[in-house]
């Protein structure tokens, strides 16, 4: 981090400046004066000595509740934390969010769990009211505190204090993201306030993530160091149906996992959430089959070039009316806890407010949360009433790679690319068809004149002789070692990819 006074401008003879009309005085806020030749900007204390150098574009005053202020100072599209005696808080951010830099945040406890010896705080920020704030992209902002510590652990004497849903004050927090853990906070301080609430439906579904359909970017159990540092988010709640706790005995150590399945993928993972474990250990068979439960998931520090997917948090509402241990419910019943109006009927009301959205350049992600319908409910409407979703300014989640811009929600564009499909694929098959042909008329001859190779310009043909061959069959071997085949595979980060199959016409 450089320091301000080795900047070049802080040792300028602002008065000369001044004198010689090259730089003019701004607005004063509390004794502070902004300087400015028009182009580059400064400030100076209530003695009159610079303490931010004119090399900036623009200075921005924050001010905060209490007196406490600081500058924000820009320059090439990023943005220096200076206090008021021009000492720098932080210097390079490539964002800026002045409610980052708040003195004094609170947030609702949603994650206690084990970390490299202490423990994993995290919750969502909330205002004077406990209403969840939000990003830019509709979802609730995270608080993870990052301690002073080797891996950034809370310590444990502090964090036993800290309960599920409990109000958590910080104070002079600093922003600290490290790869895919941009929620991440230094604090000079953190304290419980006397205030917890209860796990009902109605607060809690605030906190539910209502933009990632995928958990972390893929579906597998880990992801990739690459792939996290393009993510913008280590942290989600969701609310499942039918998890299944259970205790994995495949490894040489027992690991206690959940099973659980969100938006029509099944997901595994271990949990540690220590207050959870706790109660699991003494009546496992009541958590064979969770009806109704709140999750925090969050991605652990990296290990081996992964960071693995963890349950960190587990609540299950107390206002629930599903039983335990009772089958769990249709689909469609799932979908309407999440979507609370998944399956209703379409109204000209309806329909109307969905025209004027799409005009407004409003995403699919957007549509779920006014409808309260999900993404398929909704490109299935927009399709019905011919809108086209593409020629509406799109909306871009800018480091999360899973959510594109809204114009390749629309289905239109796949009619060529069907038309093409199907004319390459027919004549693929008609050259496949006469190649083999050729294949076993060579096939033939050799056999016929017992020749081992033929060697041309263009080609080179061996023969092999019918034989028996042995082939690895992994899913036997599974079944038969798993400990030894939970051992040695690692996860691996597969690229997106799709499948294409023709269905063939009988």
């Amino acid at each position: 981090m450089n320091s301000p006074s080795n900047r070049i401008g802080i040792d300028e003879d602002w008065d000369e400046l001044l004198s010689l009309g090259i730089i003019q005085e701004g607005d004063s806020h509390d004794g502070i004066t902004y300087v400015t030749d028009g182009e580059k900007w400064g400030a100076m204390d209530w003695h009159r000595n610079p303490i931010i150098p004119i090399i900036y574009e623009e200075v921005v005053f924050e001010e905060y509740a209490y007196g406490w202020f600081h500058f924000v100072c820009i320059k090439d599209s990023e943005y220096d934390i200076i206090d008021g005696n021009g000492i720098p808080k932080l210097l390079g951010l490539k964002n800026y969010d002045n409610r980052d830099f708040d003195p004094v945040r609170y947030f609702i406890c949603l994650a206690n769990s084990y970390k490299r010896g202490g423990r994993c705080i995290a919750g969502i920020e909330v205002d004077c009211n406990n209403k969840a704030l939000q990003n830019n992209d509709g979802n609730p902002r995270w608080i993870r505190p990052i301690a002073n510590t080797s891996y950034g652990e809370i310590p444990n004497n502090i964090a036993n204090n800290i309960k599920m849903l409990s109000l958590v004050r910080i104070m002079d927090g600093l922003p600290y993201p490290e790869d895919a853990h941009r929620e991440n906070v230094r604090y000079l301080k953190m304290e419980v306030c006397p205030l917890s609430f209860s796990p009902e439906h109605i607060l809690l579904n605030q906190f539910v993530d209502k933009v990632h359909q995928s958990i972390f970017g893929n579906r597998g159990r880990a992801v990739s160091v690459d792939m996290a540092s393009g993510l913008d988010y280590s942290l989600m709640f969701i609310h499942v149906q039918n998890v299944n706790a259970y205790i994995d005995e495949s490894r040489e150590k027992s690991k206690n996992r959940m099973r659980f399945t969100y938006y029509g993928t099944e997901y595994d993972f271990p949990i540690t959430d220590p207050a959870f474990l706790e109660e699991f250990r003494r009546e496992p068979e009541r958590y064979e089959n969770i009806p109704d439960v709140y999750l925090t998931l969050s991605l652990g520090l990296e290990f081996e070039g992964w960071h693995h997917k963890l349950v960190a948090g587990v609540i299950i509402p107390a206002d629930s009316k599903k039983p335990y241990n009772t089958e769990g419910g249709s689909y469609m019943e799932q979908q309407k806890q999440i979507h609370h109006n998944a399956y209703a009927k379409w109204t000209t009301e309806d329909d109307e407010q969905l025209k004027n959205h799409v005009e407004e350049g409003a995403s699919v992600q957007d549509l779920c949360r006014i409808f309260g319908r999900n993404e398929g409910a909704i490109r299935s409407r927009i399709s019905k009433l011919g809108l086209d979703i593409g020629n509406s300014t799109p909306h871009i989640f800018c480091q999360d790679n899973s959510h594109a811009s809204s114009h390749n929600n629309h289905t239109n564009w796949f009619d060529e690319c069907e038309r093409e499909l199907v004319r390459l694929l027919d004549k693929k098959s008609e050259i496949e068809e006469q190649i083999n042909d050729v294949r076993a008329k060579i096939l033939h001859g050799m056999e016929s004149y017992c020749l081992e190779t033929i060697q041309s310009e263009q080609f080179s043909v061996s023969y092999s002789p019918a034989k028996t061959v042995m082939q690895f069959d992994s899913k036997a071997f599974r079944t038969e070692n798993e400990e030894l085949y939970s051992n040695y595979c690692k996860p691996k980060q597969r690229e997106a990819s799709i499948v294409v199959k023709r269905k063939v016409k009988e």
